[in-house]
């Protein structure tokens, strides 16, 4: 193992970011472009002005990954400064601090990951000796997004568990959204998309499966405790809210960020052809 060096916070947000606007984007072509509507019509939803008082630009070193990967979605921090790198395909991979080189790949991944279409294995943060990652499960009705956490020992994942499961699981290979953020007070998000289910408009399906049904959790934002549990704090969506939710009508999260020194969540979202959205989902928010 490498020797531990500090990472500082920039160069370790601007990495993630780099990897993930890459990965999504040759994931999310598809998304962009298909008809079927969604709530996007090219503006910042439900939110006040952007701050202006911060600064407009960063300075910010890029590097160039040598390491052959495959299909890379996420990208996490170790604390020797080396990379968890989760890779479409269902692999787990460390690469090198200098991005080089592929160290092993893990074992100990779910080996029910639906790697068709948008799925796959997603999205890896790292936190104090616990992995989380997000993949598409597959189980009855199809698939849908899922929150696990493990912690690494060598080679290997243990003590692997699923913390969340989207439901209703449907049908289908897209939009399965999936970023993870994690909070200041403990807490994380997490962003799931609608799964293609409807045009993200709110229509009523006789299945459950509207965006704008609180009964489940197509596309949501979900606050959790890193146990899988739900904490103090949340909004009501009434007695028969899926547990978790956040805010809704959301079509395909694939990014997304807590605000430096706040628990303010930031994500971005893929819609239609002119219709991606930079959204800031408060307590409650409907974004359908």
């Amino acid at each position: 193992m490498e020797k531990s060096r500090p990472i500082p916070t920039f160069r370790r947000s601007l990495t993630q970011a780099t990897i993930a606007l890459l990965g999504a984007t040759a994931l999310g072509i598809a998304a962009c472009g298909g008809g079927g509507g969604g709530s996007g019509d090219g503006t910042i939803g439900n939110e006040r002005p952007l701050d202006s008082s911060q600064p407009a630009s960063t300075s910010g070193q890029v590097t160039v990954f040598g390491a052959p990967l495959n299909a890379p979605w996420g990208l996490a921090f170790l604390p020797d400064g080396r990379m968890l790198v989760s890779e479409k395909g269902g692999s787990m991979a460390i690469v090198s601090s200098d991005g080089a080189r592929v160290d092993t790949r893990l074992s100990g991944l779910p080996g029910n990951i639906d790697t068709s279409g948008q799925g796959g294995l997603l999205d890896v943060v790292y936190d104090g000796g616990w992995i989380y990652f997000t993949f598409s499960e597959l189980g009855a009705g199809g698939s849908g997004t899922a929150l696990a956490r493990a912690q690494l020992n060598g080679n290997a994942l243990q003590n692997v568990a699923v913390i969340w499961r989207q439901a209703p699981k449907v049908g289908g290979g897209i939009h399965y959204g999936s970023r993870i953020a994690l909070a200041a007070d403990g807490t994380l998000f997490l962003a799931v998309g609608e799964r293609g289910v409807e045009a993200n408009n709110g229509t009523s399906r006789g299945d459950g499966s509207a965006v704008q049904n609180s009964a489940n959790s197509i596309g949501k934002v979900l606050r959790l405790n890193r146990d899988g549990s739900v904490p103090s704090g949340n909004p009501s969506f009434g007695a028969n809210a899926a547990p978790g939710l956040w805010s809704l009508g959301h079509r395909n999260p694939q990014g997304a960020a807590v605000r430096p020194g706040s628990n303010e969540l930031w994500i971005t979202e893929h819609g239609p052809q002119g219709g991606d959205e930079l959204n800031v989902p408060a307590a409650g928010a409907n974004h359908g």
